[in-house]
């Protein structure tokens, strides 16, 4: 089972050079999502039946590192966009990218509302320690 996840892991990959700077914490949640998924294909789940949104940042680069269909979005704007592919296909495990300050700050609206919808996706916040696009991390 170990073998098969690996192999549907490393197909969950692109063939795009990956630009973050050492040391960020988006590294982590990247290798986090694969492996989260790579599991749940392995278990049955289909590969085109998960969709991703991201907004703007250094994290929505992730877009880029994930073999996944979705949308890039606005600025605070991953959450609803997610929201809207979900209602439209309930079908989708969609899993939606935003930073901390597009979230908490541009986002803070939708986020508050979308906890009281409770829709059936997923909020992955990155964190880079900065509240800020600052294109270099401390190590």
């Amino acid at each position: 089972m170990k073998d098969k996840i690996n192999e549907i892991k490393a197909k969950l990959g692109t063939k795009y050079e990956n630009t973050w700077c050492p040391g960020c914490p988006n590294f982590f949640i990247l290798e986090s999502v694969k492996r989260a998924t790579a599991k749940l294909i392995a278990e049955g789940h289909k590969h085109e039946n998960f969709a991703i949104t991201t907004d703007i940042g250094c994290h929505a680069k992730i877009f880029d590192y994930l073999n996944f269909s979705g949308i890039y979005g606005l600025h605070g704007r991953a959450l609803v966009t997610g929201l809207g592919i979900t209602l439209g296909n309930p079908n989708l495990k969609v899993l939606s990218f935003m930073g901390d300050g597009a979230n908490y700050s541009e986002g803070i609206a939708h986020f508050i509302h979308a906890c009281r919808f409770n829709p059936d996706m997923v909020l992955l916040v990155h964190d880079n320690q900065s509240f800020s696009l600052t294109t270099g991390q401390t190590i």
